[in-house]
């Protein structure tokens, strides 16, 4: 549930109004990702304290995935010299994947989170003159999707990029490597995840969204078994049609 004084309208609204984006907060957080996750996450806690809500109140970060998406999928297409509509496929996939994957991931936690993981209603901390909702924003889960998203797009997107004549190869060494990146990735992305609910003070269990991290890893090491490679099959889902 959103904060009563949360306004739909404005937060999609500054959409196309740069001028009303914190962009030094938002590229300031993905250094922290990468480098001190959890202190990425101290950010959230004071936003709680002076706007009375978890979730960030400027798309800033999804525009800005987005875009590097964007820039992305363009270079995979030149890599390939895909034709014309295989280039504005290529461009438009990522970050509609993105957002749909988030909604889909966002609404399932916010649906479970608040059945079964949040407890009684408790203040972020003694200095908190805010009396705390006890239910989980469904906007926050969205940014939590956001910050997840971003070191996998950087290992499994821009890093796989610079290795795919090594990654994308048919022998079993090259699909040991990249299913070993996706299993990386993947690992990360629940930790991430992990982390930002686990400062949410009502939420109990937060280490179960690590549960999924031995099923990613069975299941790269199943696909390396079988020789199937994640690498080309990214490619052969966001480049299409493929060499053409």
């Amino acid at each position: 549930m959103m904060p009563s004084h949360f306004n739909h309208k404005r937060y999609l609204m500054r959409v196309f109004k740069r001028n009303q984006m914190d962009w030094e907060f938002v590229f300031a957080q993905l250094v922290y990702l990468l480098i001190a996750p959890r202190k990425a996450y101290q950010f959230v806690l004071f936003r709680k304290q002076t706007k009375n809500q978890f979730s960030r109140d400027d798309p800033g970060m999804i525009l800005v995935l987005c875009g590097l998406m964007m820039v992305a999928g363009l270079s995979y297409a030149v890599a390939y010299r895909v034709s014309v509509g295989g280039l504005f496929y290529s461009v438009l996939l990522p970050p509609i994947y993105f957002v749909l994957s988030g909604v889909l991931i966002s609404t399932l936690i916010y649906s479970l989170a608040n059945k079964y993981l949040v407890q009684a209603s408790q203040p972020v901390s003694v200095y908190d003159p805010i009396p705390d909702t006890g239910s989980l924003e469904w906007l926050y889960c969205f940014d939590i999707h956001c910050n997840a998203t971003w070191p996998m797009f950087l290992s499994c997107t821009v890093l796989q990029f610079f290795l795919l004549p090594v990654l994308v190869g048919k022998s079993l060494v090259s699909t040991c490597l990249s299913n070993f990146l996706y299993a990386l990735a993947g690992s990360y992305y629940c930790y991430i995840t992990s982390l930002g609910y686990a400062v949410v003070p009502f939420m109990s269990s937060s280490n179960s969204f690590l549960l999924p991290i031995p099923l990613i890893v069975s299941l790269c090491c199943l696909m390396t078994v079988l020789n199937v490679n994640c690498s080309r099959m990214f490619v052969w889902l966001f480049i299409a049609p493929l060499g053409d």
